[in-house]
């Protein structure tokens, strides 16, 4: 996980940084912190808030009232198999 949090400091999760760069970096991020499974209950919830949390903070932020089950979690599990494209379009929607 530290090695993870030090990803936080790259520039396109910075404000200012552009649409496409934040989605790529958010897109992997969120998979690895989905893979790392840190929490003991709620992991999407919590995964998701700290996700709006930071794009909020980008200048990107990410309406999670429009996260779609039967599409979000078929493009988690694409990422927990190293696939982070679907994941990048299903955020990309919630912009």
């Amino acid at each position: 996980m530290n090695e993870l949090f030090k990803k936080l400091e790259l520039p396109a999760l910075k404000p200012g940084t552009g649409v496409a760069d934040f989605l790529g970096a958010a897109a992997d991020f969120l998979a690895e912190l989905n893979a790392i499974h840190p929490f003991r209950e709620g992991n999407g919830r919590s995964q998701l808030a700290l996700m709006h949390l930071l794009s909020r903070h980008v200048g990107h932020p990410l309406n999670l009232d429009r996260v779609n089950a039967k599409t979000f979690m078929p493009a988690m599990i694409a990422s927990f198999l190293g696939d982070n494209g679907p994941l990048r379009i299903e955020l990309q929607k919630l912009l």
